[in-house]
C-alpha cells in the first residue's frame, strides 16, 4: 500500500495539469473587444457596430490550424451612433431584429497560416440565410506575464467582407452599397 500511495498521488496530478485542448480555451474580453461593420453610403464609407457580442475560442499559436470559434451578435445592439438609422436596421426590411434577434458564426477550418495571419471558414447566419464566409485573422500577439488579474491576454483582428442582400438584409440600392466589410477586434483572456 506504501508503494500504491505514491503512484495513487502521481496520477491524479497528471489529472489535474490542463490538457492542450483546455489550455487553448480563450476568454472574450468584451470590454477590450469590438465587433463593428463598413459600408459604402453613395461615395463615403460610414460604420457601425454591436454593442452585445460573445464568443468562444480555442487558439494556441503553436497548433494554428486546430483553431475553433463560434460566436453570437446581438442584432438589437446595434449602433450607429444615430438611434433613427439604427431603428431602422433591426425593422423587418433590414436586420428584422424581433425575429432573428441573434447572428452566430462558428467555424469549420482553418484553411491558410501565413507566419501569424490566418484564414479561418466557416458558417455565418444572418436572418435565418447560412453561407459560407472566411475571416482574415492577425493574431496580435500573447502577453508573457499574468496581469494583475491572473489573465494572459492575447490580441487578434479579423476581417471578411460579406454581401448583405445575399443574406437578406435590405434590397440593392443606389444609396447603399450592398458589400460590408467586418472588422474584429478582440481581446482574449487566458487563465
Amino acid at each position: 500500500m506504501k508503494r500504491f500511495l505514491p503512484l495513487l498521488m502521481l496520477f491524479s496530478l497528471l489529472l489535474a495539469v490542463p490538457t492542450g485542448a483546455e489550455a487553448g480555451k480563450l476568454k472574450l474580453d468584451k470590454v477590450h473587444s469590438s465587433v463593428r461593420f463598413q459600408l459604402r453610403h453613395f461615395f463615403t464609407k460610414f460604420q457601425g457596430g454591436f454593442d452585445r457580442f460573445d464568443a468562444k475560442f480555442e487558439f494556441d499559436a503553436k497548433k494554428i490550424k486546430a483553431t475553433k470559434l463560434s460566436a453570437t451578435v446581438f442584432v438589437n445592439s446595434v449602433n450607429t451612433n444615430n438611434k433613427k438609422r439604427d431603428g431602422h436596421l433591426v425593422a423587418p426590411d433590414y436586420f428584422d431584429g424581433k425575429k432573428y434577434a441573434k447572428m452566430t458564426f462558428k467555424s469549420t477550418k482553418v484553411t491558410k497560416v501565413q507566419g501569424k495571419t490566418f484564414w479561418l471558414a466557416g458558417k455565418l447566419t444572418i436572418r435565418g440565410t447560412t453561407k459560407n464566409v472566411t475571416f482574415k485573422v492577425k493574431f496580435l500577439g500573447e502577453m508573457k506575464k499574468k496581469d494583475r488579474w491572473g489573465n494572459i491576454r492575447s490580441g487578434f483582428q479579423a476581417t471578411a467582407t460579406i454581401n448583405r442582400v445575399a443574406f437578406g438584409v435590405g434590397s440593392k440600392s443606389l444609396a447603399l452599397g450592398s458589400k460590408v466589410k467586418i472588422i474584429l477586434n478582440v481581446e482574449m483572456l487566458r487563465r
